[in-house]
């Protein structure tokens, strides 16, 4: 398998995280790529009409594109408990998560949009700060549901530590940790396990 990627994206790392928890990632030829806010990568688009990472090219050649669809098919390729329940309330709650989680990258990169690819001029204060407050009440209600957090290891807590991460290190709704002492007690510890370590983010160059 090949993982078309960029080193700094939530969502690539995400399928990075995912592989290394389920012993896939030896398994898999990564491909960096390099990307532009507010440019179309036409390498990319050969595999992902949309131009966007991660793209997994499957051993039978086949191009599967958004970040979920890949985890889920990676965890279908586990034979063990894997990192999605298959049914119940447990279920729902990591989908749950790891929808909010998306939205929080949503958000992030909202910001970053309207910062660095509008003319100063054109930046609307009041649209960054609409998506600070999406990520400041996706963070909070993450605080106050924070037991979730204890549940195995699946892809809503995987989906959280990249979605956590990238705000740090794009340097985003700072300061994060304040009032959420519950959700960076886990964060700091699911920081150390290795397979964050070894897909922390970075730009290329």
């Amino acid at each position: 398998m090949q993982l078309i990627h960029y080193f700094a994206s939530p969502y690539a790392r995400m399928v990075r995280v995912v592989a290394f928890e389920l012993g896939l990632a030896d398994a898999i030829d990564l491909v960096p790529v390099g990307l532009s806010l507010g440019r179309y990568n036409g390498d990319v688009g050969a595999t992902n009409p949309i131009g966007k990472v991660p793209v997994l090219i499957t051993d039978d050649g086949e191009a599967l594109y958004d970040s979920y669809v890949i985890c889920e098919y990676l965890d279908a390729q586990y034979k063990g408990a894997g990192i999605l329940p298959s049914a119940g309330p447990s279920r729902w709650r990591v989908l749950r998560l790891r929808s909010l989680s998306d939205e929080i990258i949503v958000a992030g990169q909202l910001i970053r949009q309207e910062s660095l690819v509008r003319p100063p001029a054109h930046v609307s204060d009041q649209w960054v700060e609409m998506q600070r407050s999406r990520i400041d009440h996706g963070l909070d209600t993450v605080e106050s549901a924070a037991d979730e957090l204890t549940e195995p290891l699946n892809l809503g807590q995987i989906a959280l530590a990249c979605a956590v991460d990238w705000l740090r290190f794009r340097g985003l709704a700072e300061p994060l940790s304040a009032r959420r002492n519950r959700l960076f007690t886990w964060f700091d510890a699911f920081a150390l396990r290795p397979s964050m370590m070894a897909t922390q983010p970075h730009d290329i160059g």
